[in-house]
């Protein structure tokens, strides 16, 4: 049905059925196109018809209603491995690996495990504790 509807699309633009700026209509099939990407995504990420914690991570981040810091504590405190290596593949392509919103739950997962064996020195600067780094890499 989406693949009809994509055609029809196409068909209406070609033929002018469907009228605006050729920057407007290259919009509307990038939104599409976006679109289908996405579903491609999460198809698969329901269970029983319910959403799975991995769709509710994603869309949550895609609509806007968490940040970097949320969806790391959610991956490592509400999903088991396999389901939070998943959910950062998922992340990987669809945010794509150098993007500034991958770097960000990168930054936030670092920051998540190691920043409790850092401590600001007295000059401001982060200074590494040995002790608590060496913690964190055995729990």
């Amino acid at each position: 049905m989406r693949r009809q509807y994509d055609s029809w699309l196409d068909e209406a633009v070609e033929n002018g059925k469907l009228f605006g700026s050729p920057e407007q209509l290259d919009a509307l099939k990038e939104a599409r196109r976006l679109n289908r990407e996405y579903m491609q995504i999460v198809k698969g990420t329901h269970k029983d018809g319910k959403p799975t914690a991995r769709t509710r991570i994603i869309n949550d981040v895609v609509n806007g209603r968490s940040t970097p810091e949320e969806v790391v504590n959610k991956i490592i405190g509400g999903t088991g491995k396999k389901q939070g290596a998943a959910i950062v593949k998922d992340f990987k392509q669809l945010f794509g690996e150098g993007s500034p919103e991958f770097g960000a739950l990168r930054q936030s997962a670092f920051m998540n495990i190691f920043g409790p064996a850092f401590k600001v020195a007295e000059n401001g600067s982060l200074q590494l504790s040995w002790g608590s780094y060496i913690n964190r890499l055995s729990d």
